[in-house]
């Protein structure tokens, strides 16, 4: 099992850790952004609507940064899928203001989010390029999330509900 990082256990002196019963929720999405936390240990899953798009047990993961960072309600639900402790931050915009290791902490796990995903568009991309159905608008999709314009982060989806064709 991982432990959690040092540099982020020096940032965190002083927070009080809280736990957070099996079958909780951390966060839930539509919300207003409140506080930061900061899992030292335990397992949660997140979810996207009802989808399931992650399972994160690694000490030192930050939940509610998102909707710290863009001013905006929360994307996603956390729900502990075992009983968790965190450091949870009442003000976590002040605390990454005033904490450059935990802001850069936050940082590195942004941009490793970013990577991925990317990654994994371009391999849709590549794939998909030369389908005649609605696979093919991969690379279309992708330069308009691209050069999206829009300094505000609404939540949901711009698709319209209903079945794929």
């Amino acid at each position: 099992m991982t432990t959690f990082p040092a540099n982020l256990a020096q940032a965190c002196a002083g927070l009080a850790a809280e736990t957070i019963p099996a079958g909780s929720k951390i966060v839930t999405a539509g919300e207003p952004g409140g506080p930061l936390h900061i899992l030292i240990e335990g397992s949660v899953e997140v979810l996207r609507d009802d989808t399931q798009v992650a399972t994160v047990d690694e000490p030192g993961a930050v939940f509610g940064e998102m909707a710290l960072l863009l001013g905006a309600p929360h994307a996603t639900t956390v729900i502990a899928k075992e009983d968790c402790r965190c450091y949870v931050i009442a003000d976590g915009a002040a605390f990454l203001r005033s904490n450059p290791d935990l802001m850069f902490h936050v940082c590195r796990t942004l941009a490793l989010r970013v990577h991925l995903l990317s990654g994994y568009l371009a391999d849709l991309k590549t794939q998909f390029a030369h389908h005649d159905s609605h696979l093919g608008m991969v690379h279309e999709v992708l330069c308009k999330l691209c050069e999206h314009p829009h300094r505000e982060v609404t939540l949901g989806s711009d698709r319209q509900p209903g079945p794929l064709p």
